[in-house]
């Protein structure tokens, strides 16, 4: 799990990899963000551990607010496993 404290909205951020223990999965569920998140800020935090290839942030349907969550995918698999061992 990668965790941080977002220091603009007041909460703990937390990404999870491999969800289900599924190891061909490229993709980290990343929960607790604040409306104000963009796709370039969790670009810029996540692209650290390794080559993004997809940001997904779902809305609402109704309202177009955030979620509160998000999902990343990277070019290869490794990366999650590797994020999924790290707190920052």
């Amino acid at each position: 799990m990668v965790a941080w404290y977002d220091t603009h909205g007041g909460g703990m951020v937390t990404a999870t990899g491999a969800a289900g223990g599924d190891p061909s999965t490229r993709t980290v569920w990343i929960t607790g963000l604040p409306q104000h998140v963009t796709e370039d800020a969790i670009r810029e935090r996540f692209g650290q551990y390794g080559n993004i290839t997809k940001v997904s942030i779902p809305r609402d349907s109704m309202t177009q607010m955030l979620k509160g969550f998000a999902f990343v995918e990277y070019d290869v698999r490794d990366v999650v496993w590797f994020s999924n061992s790290l707190m920052l």
